[in-house]
């Protein structure tokens, strides 16, 4: 069931439903997690979880954010800090070999 969000009015102080807008949004959202991401667990009961995106070909904005040079490919870790490490450090392991 969606549930709505209460937004405030800058100039009248009163508040307003739009839901509409958070029904696009949480659609987007779920579009997103299903086409975009994959899901990966790192250990056998499935509680390390993360969301990696693979972008084949950055462009300009990762590479004026982040300095990442246009076409080199770069994969996204979605997760809690403590899984973000984790996963990175596998990611680098692997690279190494």
């Amino acid at each position: 069931m969606l549930k709505h969000i209460y937004y405030e009015k800058e100039d009248s102080g009163s508040c307003y439903k739009d839901e509409a807008d958070t029904r696009r949004g949480l659609m987007y959202t779920r579009d997103f997690i299903e086409k975009e991401t994959e899901l990966y667990a790192f250990d056998e009961e499935e509680s390390m979880l993360c969301f990696v995106r693979l972008i084949p070909k950055s462009g300009k904005y990762y590479h004026e954010m982040y300095g990442i040079p246009e076409g080199l490919a770069v994969a996204q870790l979605i997760s809690s800090p403590v899984e973000s490490m984790y996963a990175l450090d596998k990611a680098l392991k692997v690279e190494e070999k």
